[in-house]
């Protein structure tokens, strides 16, 4: 199964198996010998460390350099490749040049290998060990509906003019076009408002536009400055998302299965994010901007906020505006029984620390 004319396929296995013994310092005996130093090659180029002599391709480098590296599920065979889906929940189209994968490895089983994008396609460099470790009848099932998906995405994507960028799937089945990340995965700048609230609180935020609803929930908690403590919901016209719970009847699609790039399809496109039934906390995400992926994007970013994050159970936006209200006027008397019940007398509504929030996000949110 070959990815590349013989000759393209030699330059390339030739000048890998060079820079892999470079980096061991020590010749390459066998299988092991090759994927620990592949490891080594890719925390150094991840850390900008190795430095490509002039005796490599340009292309050759370009590969290594925006290669992804890490734990993949080998689905299936498809077409004249395979399907990987990567940890980070990508799916790849990818194609050998060395042993087959299913000589080597059944379906469904996760594998440590490299993808890299290489003569108009995607290659897996063959470097797998023979142990291997099966997901579950479940996990499969659900895979099975997302590769279906995938495979759609694959089948239809047009190339864009002046394109660039990772290429991650190959070459177009239909117009032989090659579809860069451009096509499958993009970044969103999204603009989310607190409705009906004075002083105005709002994020702007920069996500991954495949990221799940369940993950955007854990961002926007950390963003805003919520302790998730209360149910939520999202909304986009008359779908419901979030998590089924036949305890307190809330009927809805479930939120770990739906994207926001399912919702949010055009710039000025937006959907409702309500959080705290009782209260009624409705949050307005709008798609300011839809920018190309970068490798290096790791996790959800804010880039500007303004507004504290009013306290929980406070009664929505109108008890928001009767307990700033009470907390201004000290001859108020419900100002001590306010205080007692915030346990502060210095709220801040115009307090925002940005630095804070990006440190959450780093932690909780990484893709």
């Amino acid at each position: 199964m070959s990815l590349l004319d013989s000759a393209r396929a030699h330059a390339f296995l030739e000048q890998y198996k060079r820079l892999l013994g470079a980096i061991a310092a020590k010749p390459m005996n066998n299988t092991k010998d090759l994927i620990e130093a592949r490891a080594a090659l890719y925390k150094d180029v991840l850390n900008k460390t190795f430095v490509f002599d002039s005796s490599y391709e340009e292309s050759f480098i370009n590969a290594v350099k925006n290669a992804t590296y890490g734990m993949f599920v080998y689905a299936k065979k498809y077409r004249n490749g395979y399907a990987l889906k990567s940890s980070d929940n990508t799916w790849f189209c990818v194609f050998g040049i060395t042993t087959p994968l299913e000589e080597m490895i059944p379906e469904w089983c996760l594998i440590d290998t490299a993808v890299l994008p290489y003569g108009g396609r995607i290659l897996c460099d063959g470097l797998i060990m023979d142990q291997h470790v099966s997901i579950g009848p479940n996990m499969v099932a659900e895979m099975i509906q997302e590769l279906k998906t995938e495979r759609k995405k694959w089948a239809s994507a047009k190339p864009q003019a002046g394109e660039k960028g990772h290429i991650i799937s190959g070459k177009n089945e239909k117009t032989g076009g090659t579809m860069t990340v451009q096509a499958l995965r993009n970044i969103y700048q999204i603009k989310v408002t607190l409705k009906d609230t004075t002083p105005p609180i709002w994020r702007r935020l920069r996500v991954q536009s495949d990221i799940k609803l369940k993950k955007l929930h854990v961002a926007l908690q950390i963003a805003l400055g919520w302790t998730d403590s209360h149910m939520h919901q999202f909304i986009s016209g008359s779908e419901y998302y979030g998590t089924p719970d036949p305890d307190f009847d809330f009927d809805c699609k479930p939120e770990s299965k739906a994207k926001l790039d399912d919702l949010l399809k055009k710039e000025k496109a937006s959907i409702i994010y309500e959080y705290d039934f009782g209260d009624g906390w409705e949050h307005k995400i709008v798609l300011e901007k839809i920018l190309p992926f970068t490798k290096d994007f790791k996790a959800p970013v804010c880039l500007k906020g303004v507004g504290a994050c009013p306290p929980e159970d406070c009664g929505g936006p109108y008890g928001y505006r009767n307990l700033l209200e009470v907390l201004s006027n000290s001859s108020h008397p419900e100002h001590a029984e306010m205080v007692e019940w915030l346990g502060c007398d210095d709220f801040d509504p115009n307090f925002f620390d940005i630095d804070d929030v990006n440190e959450g996000l780093k932690i909780n949110c990484r893709c």
